[in-house]
């Protein structure tokens, strides 16, 4: 998960993202949840997880696992650089042997996310985290 570090104090800011696309939306691989425009993203207490693929943990909401941060509940996180989400997108392809599970593809898209905003890492990546997505656009 992201290690989130600070506040951002700004009302809303693009970011990329690799998500998973099947016919009724866009979802997150980590958690399995389809993301709704507009909405309060799920606590984790909320939530069963359901990876979808093989590149993240099945635990990850677990207290008890080494990458849970509580400040990532009800958070999603996009990459400030696109190029370091291509570089996502390549590690979760090759963690799939490069096969996408049926009816989903793993695609980048570029994202607005609003409401509580922090900025963190993600190993060495830059990321900011949001409660609230406001806008997809496909790359």
């Amino acid at each position: 998960m992201c290690k989130l570090t600070e506040y951002l104090d700004k009302d809303q800011v693009t970011v990329y993202k690799v998500v998973a696309k099947k016919d009724d939306g866009y979802y997150s691989i980590a958690m399995g949840i389809k993301y709704k425009i507009g909405e309060y993203l799920p606590m984790s207490t909320e939530i069963t997880q359901n990876p979808i693929g093989n590149h993240f943990s099945s635990d990850i909401l677990s207290l008890q696992n080494y990458g849970f941060e509580y400040e990532m509940s009800g958070r999603t996180s996009g990459f400030k650089s696109l190029g370091d989400t291509y570089h996502l997108l390549q590690r979760i392809q090759i963690s799939n042997n490069w096969s996408e599970p049926c009816n989903i593809r793993f695609i980048v898209v570029k994202i607005i996310l609003s409401k509580d905003l922090m900025t963190g890492t993600y190993g060495k990546y830059e990321v900011i985290a949001g409660r609230m997505i406001t806008k997809i656009v496909e790359i």
